[in-house]
């Protein structure tokens, strides 16, 4: 019974706001203000840092996606413009030979 008496002493301090005074918590209401929001921002940065190098990852996945595009869409140009100029060289040397239109028919014997 005396147990029950004294948490219901205690919640009815902490209600009404004795407890600070009773624990003379006051005194040190500004240290334990600074040191709550300390912890509080701590928090949020790493919160925030983390999103970021989470961005930073996937932008970096992304670049090697971008790099590999970037290879085979210059390798696919090289050829071309290597077709162009073989064909130009044939025009010149007076040669007239081409890519065909269509794609070739097979004649059956």
């Amino acid at each position: 019974m005396r147990v029950l008496k004294g948490i219901g002493k205690l919640l009815r301090g902490i209600v009404s706001g004795d407890i600070l005074s009773t624990f003379k918590i006051g005194h040190y209401l500004p240290q334990i203000a600074c040191v709550v929001g300390a912890i509080t921002l701590y928090i949020v940065l790493g919160i925030f840092i983390d999103a970021t190098l989470s961005k930073v990852e996937k932008n970096k996945i992304r670049i090697e996606e971008l790099k590999i595009e970037l290879a085979l869409k210059t390798k696919s140009y090289a050829a071309q413009r290597k077709l162009e100029n073989i064909e130009k060289a044939l025009k010149d040397g007076g040669i007239d030979i081409h890519l065909p239109d269509k794609p070739a028919t097979r004649i059956q014997d």
